[in-house]
């Protein structure tokens, strides 16, 4: 409804709290709003029917762009995103798995400290861990019975192994919908989870399982809106509202993507083993 309009109202007219920000405001144009999850795939580079972004936040998502009339794949959501479809898949418990274990088995070690345990540990002992549910609403003293008999190396790893197999069997789907249609020859890795060395391994060895050829790279963005992609999406959104350049131009400028380093190469045979017998 307020799509290109002006915005004309008086400081004078507004309540005081808010009449410097509407001074900042007048003469600027509203635009038509993205919702949460349009703005987050923005923000993380999802601009082509080549793509898929996996997001590893507090919940993981998996966004694919397609043409209005692609079919919408069983357990996938479907946003409007500019002149096409965005198809998401969740995985409620990502970040926030993680953070259940690490509160409920490894409270006293940081981030750095976990992966550090997780790079030493033999995957031949990994297990396969189901998601725990709600994990916000989870008890601190979580514990899983695939855990209890492994070694504390083993049971980080199983943990973040399980998660990206969670993750792989979403983009697997989403990927497989895509037959047919413009193949995927792109996977995009963003959110705070990306910096766990063997998940991120996990997840190399596994995509490429599903496309051999395809690129893989991670968000490398620096500073304030690292990891803030529904921020940056909304800015895409206003900037492609303002005119010169389409909806792939800009978000492809304000990407900051390298290539995502793949597995060390004596583990690349153990990775792709234990995903065949995990998964």
């Amino acid at each position: 409804m307020l799509a290109g309009a002006t915005i004309a109202c008086s400081a004078a007219d507004a309540l005081p709290r808010w009449r410097g920000v509407t001074r900042l405001l007048t003469g600027w144009k509203a635009v038509a709003f993205l919702g949460d999850n349009q703005a987050a795939a923005a923000g993380c580079g999802a601009a082509d029917y080549r793509t898929i972004v996996i997001s590893l936040g507090t919940s993981g998502t998996i966004n694919r762009i397609c043409p209005p009339s692609a079919p919408l794949p069983d357990e996938a959501l479907s946003f409007d995103y500019w002149n096409d479809r965005l198809h998401l898949m969740m995985l409620a418990e990502c970040g926030s798995w993680y953070e259940l274990f690490k509160k409920s088995y490894e409270p006293n070690r940081d981030h750095a400290q976990l992966d550090e345990m997780a790079a030493g540990a033999d995957l031949s002992q990994v297990r396969y861990v189901p998601p725990p549910g709600n994990a916000a609403a989870e008890p601190a003293t979580w514990r899983s019975p695939e855990l209890a008999s492994l070694g504390a190396k083993e049971r980080v790893a199983s943990v973040q192994v399980s998660i990206a197999l969670e993750l792989l069997k979403r983009a697997k789907h989403l990927s497989a919908a895509a037959n047919g249609a413009t193949p995927i020859d792109t996977f995009i890795l963003t959110g705070g989870l990306v910096r766990a060395r063997l998940l991120r391994d996990v997840l190399h060895t596994g995509l490429h399982r599903l496309a051999r050829r395809a690129e893989i790279l991670v968000n490398d963005r620096p500073g304030a809106l690292a990891h803030k992609s529904d921020a940056l999406g909304a800015i895409c959104n206003a900037m492609i509202a303002a005119g010169g350049a389409g909806v792939a131009a800009v978000i492809g400028a304000h990407s900051r993507l390298t290539p995502c380093a793949g597995p060390r190469q004596p583990s690349r045979g153990s990775l792709d083993a234990l995903i065949r017998h995990v998964a």
